[in-house]
């Protein structure tokens, strides 16, 4: 349903740059679709799910990204919107931007380097942010430090056809670190098995099984 009301969508696998009516580039990461309102009174972008990274061209009208219960408006910056689940997670790499919340009515400014996260029960706190890890996934690597097993293979999982499916709440909630090939997801699978030890089964060719 939400290709249907989307203007730009990728595919598995697939990134993709466009540029939009006022001048501004959004790069959608794989598996992402957002939807625009461009008019002279008006630059709005709703980001239905998946990231996408926006350049956008300095104006005197606002330039407002939806996403979840919350948005992100800016005049002229550089940043990213991720929506993970019930989550939303904002990186600012130049300028600054400021994001607001519908669960709480509360509000943050970011400045270069700092990122938040807000979901159904309002924002998070404004925290330091490595932006070319955060934002590794434009150039098809996957950096991280201390995150759920699940959640890594949920970003491989955008990045093949099929689904990945974890067996077992223990396996996919221990913490891993790493850097990791987007664009060669079974060597990325690969190397968290050498790690993790855990079995990949593969069915029909499009379900992975990872179970301990």
């Amino acid at each position: 349903m939400q290709n249907l009301s989307a203007d730009y969508v990728t595919a598995r696998a697939e990134r993709q740059t466009i540029v939009l009516p006022d001048g501004s580039a959004a790069l959608l990461d794989a598996d992402s679709a957002i939807s625009t309102d461009m008019t002279a009174a008006k630059r709005g972008v709703k980001l239905l799910r998946g990231a996408a990274y926006f350049d956008v061209k300095s104006s005197e009208t606002p330039f407002v990204v939806d996403a979840g219960r919350g948005e992100t408006r800016v005049t002229g910056t550089a940043f990213s919107v991720e929506i993970r689940g019930q989550d939303v997670a904002v990186n600012l790499a130049r300028g600054h931007v400021i994001v607001s919340s519908e669960a709480d009515e509360q509000s943050a400014e970011l400045e270069a380097g700092q990122g938040i996260g807000y979901d159904n029960t309002g924002l998070g706190a404004v925290h330091p942010v490595a932006i070319d890890e955060a934002m590794a996934w434009q150039k098809g690597r996957l950096i991280f430090d201390q995150t759920r097993l699940g959640d890594v293979l949920n970003q491989i999982g955008r990045y093949r056809s099929g689904r990945i499916v974890v067996l077992g709440a223990e396996l996919a909630d221990q913490l891993v670190s790493g850097n990791l090939p987007l664009d060669d997801s079974d060597s990325a699978l690969a190397s968290l098995q050498a790690t993790f030890g855990f079995r990949i089964s593969k069915l029909t060719g499009k379900l992975v099984i990872i179970s301990p």
